[in-house]
Parts: structure tokens; C-alpha cells; sequence
């Protein structure tokens, strides 16, 4: 190598690392693909349109729904829990198509106040989901078990309700006492491979930890 030969390797190794050029990725560094961005931002929006409506037709259904029969207003509350979270799921989505179409450069995911709400959000409705389809799935079983039973109405709300707040109040506490750091991925230490959200020390993970 001549004289030059560090300087030059420098800037290869420099540009390997994907780094941003006026706020956006290099399209030449590798660090990203833009058809793989925009197949995944049309893809969302497809499935977040389209949940979206369901979920507000199957809602509007169950919410409306006046069946009285044995366990029918239990189950018709249960659906109603969950078309509404899987609806505010299909809305979440959004976000991060805008950052799929700004070529990473996105303009909510840069501000601080909506990036610590919106990771609060995307953790716990995924996992009011789950525990929602296991207490289908035990509400079925425990029917089918027990045919001649019949289960409170109320529960359909209630349950839902308690375990919301319980996993609302255990993230919160995570996030500020900074256990929640604890939890997550560790950084990798290079300031140039993720998005810049201004983040406190103690936030929660940005959008391209949570991908």
C-alpha cells in the first residue's frame, strides 16, 4: 500500500458500516435496499388497510350484537376485547410505514415523545393479543369440559381489563427505573447503523431495534 493506502481502507471500512449522509442512508454503502423498503411498506399498508376494516366490521358486529343465549354475551364481549386490539394493532403499523416510503429518514420516529408512547403501544397490544387468544382457547376448553356451566359476562371485560393495566404498570416501571434496558438487545455500538430518535437514557428501544 502506498502512502494513501490507510486513509482510503478507512474510508471503505467508514462507508461498511452504513453510514447516514444528510440524515439519510447511502444508497451506494449498502446498508440498506430500497425495493426491500418499499415491498415492505406496500405490504403493510395492504394488511393495515385491510385489518383495519375488518376489525371495525367484526366489532361493530359484536358490540351490536344482542344474543342472549348461554355464554353468547361472554364470548360476544370477548370478540369485541379483541377486534378492538387487533384494530389499534392494524393502526400502529402505520409509523412504520412511513419510515419504509422516507428512506429511513422518518419524521415521527424522530420525535422523542411519540417514539417513547409508540413503543409503550407496539409492546403492550401484541401482548394483550396472545393473552387474549389463550383465554379464548381456555374459555372453549374449559365449555367443553364443563357443557351445562356458564360463564359471567362481565369476565369478558374484566379479565382483559386487569391484564392491561397489570402490563401497562409493569412496563411503566421498567421504563423508569431503566430495567427495561435490562430486557432489550444490546446496542451495537455503531451511531450510524440505526435511526436517529434523540433518545434519553433510559427510553425505550427506537423503531429499528424493535425490526
Amino acid at each position: 500500500l502506498g502512502p494513501g493506502g490507510a486513509s482510503a481502507e478507512a474510508v471503505v471500512s467508514t462507508q461498511s458500516t452504513g453510514e447516514r449522509r444528510n440524515g439519510t442512508y447511502d444508497k451506494n454503502d449498502g446498508s440498506w435496499k430500497t425495493a426491500a423498503d418499499l415491498s415492505i411498506g406496500a405490504g403493510l399498508t395492504v394488511l393495515a388497510v385491510w385489518g383495519i376494516v375488518a376489525n371495525f366490521l367484526a366489532f361493530s358486529f359484536f358490540i351490536r350484537s344482542k344474543n342472549q343465549g348461554r355464554n353468547r354475551l361472554y364470548f360476544n364481549r370477548l370478540y369485541t376485547v379483541i377486534t378492538a386490539i387487533d384494530f389499534l394493532i392494524c393502526i400502529t403499523l402505520f409509523p412504520v410505514v412511513e419510515t419504509a416510503f422516507s428512506k429511513r429518514n422518518p419524521k415521527l420516529f424522530n420525535v422523542t415523545e411519540f417514539c417513547a408512547v409508540w413503543s409503550i403501544v407496539w409492546r403492550v397490544l401484541p401482548d394483550m393479543s396472545v393473552f387474549l387468544v389463550g383465554m379464548m382457547s381456555f374459555s372453549r376448553l374449559y365449555i367443553v369440559v364443563f357443557p351445562r356451566s356458564t360463564l359471567r359476562s362481565s369476565l369478558g371485560y374484566v379479565l382483559p381489563g386487569l391484564y392491561f393495566i397489570f402490563t401497562l404498570a409493569l412496563l411503566l416501571s421498567y421504563r423508569f427505573t431503566g430495567t427495561i434496558s435490562q430486557l432489550s438487545p444490546p446496542s451495537t455500538a455503531q451511531p450510524h447503523s440505526t435511526i436517529s430518535l434523540h433518545q434519553s437514557q433510559h427510553s425505550l428501544p427506537p423503531y429499528s431495534a424493535l425490526i
